[in-house]
């Protein structure tokens, strides 16, 4: 698949909770492998960070927390509400600084 078709796409979790959009893609041109895709989050997903609240927030997710790309991009976990979305995309931060 092309990297142009990936951006885009929707990124949702494992129990049908949309996450946002694809923004753009991180390759690992050594490898030849898509290594994290960034995600601008949902209009509707508001996290806080630093004590303020952003609103158009983009996350890096790296590519084993995603299942295969077809129409939609589904995480193989499941977010039960936002809250712990905001709580997920902290771990899921600090996982793509050590991959």
């Amino acid at each position: 698949m092309k990297l142009a078709k990936i951006k885009g796409k929707q990124v949702i979790s494992k129990n049908g909770m949309l996450i946002g959009k694809v923004k753009n893609v991180e390759l690992d041109e050594k490898n030849w492998a898509i290594r994290t895709v960034e995600v601008k989050l949902d209009d509707t997903i508001f996290c806080s960070r630093n004590g303020g609240i952003i609103k158009e927030s983009i996350i890096l997710l790296p590519t084993h927390l995603m299942g295969p790309i077809g129409e939609e991009i589904y995480l193989n976990e499941k977010i039960n509400d936002v809250k712990s979305l905001c709580g997920q995309i902290e771990q899921l931060e600090k996982s793509c600084k050590n991959v």
